[in-house]
């Protein structure tokens, strides 16, 4: 399997290093980026192919929610999942029907990560067959 390239996108970065450890330690065939805030996201998206973006919700000035409406105008195939303390059903809702793949509550646990992991996998990663004969 090809190493999968994810973005997180955080202000905290104490959430960022956290978040990226306990991928590595989950998945050791990542590439990891982070970005801090609204244009950092989109530059890095928009710069590199990233299979998975784990955004925050609640982020000083252009919040999670209207940067996942941009990463989808970009690419509305991305694969994005919310992550935020703040999981109330309305969070939850909202971001799902605003394209969102999922939503991971803070703190995350390691089988929330690896079935966001799993998802993508069996959502997205085309199997490869056998060839087919030429005739």
């Amino acid at each position: 399997m090809r190493p999968l390239t994810v973005l997180i996108v955080d202000d905290a970065r104490s959430e960022r290093v956290l978040l990226r450890h306990a991928l590595t330690d989950l998945h050791r065939r990542l590439t990891i980026l982070e970005a801090a805030d609204h244009a950092e996201a989109l530059a890095l998206f928009q710069k590199r192919a990233v299979d998975i973006v784990l955004l925050d919700i609640r982020m000083p000035g252009i919040g999670g929610l209207e940067i996942l409406e941009d990463l989808l105008a970009l690419d509305p195939g991305a694969f994005v999942v919310m992550v935020s303390h703040f999981s109330t059903r309305e969070h939850v809702v909202r971001a799902l029907r605003r394209g969102a793949a999922g939503f991971v509550v803070k703190p995350f646990s390691y089988s929330k990560l690896a079935e966001i992991f799993d998802r993508y996998e069996s959502e997205r990663l085309e199997p490869v067959g056998p060839p087919t004969p030429s005739g």
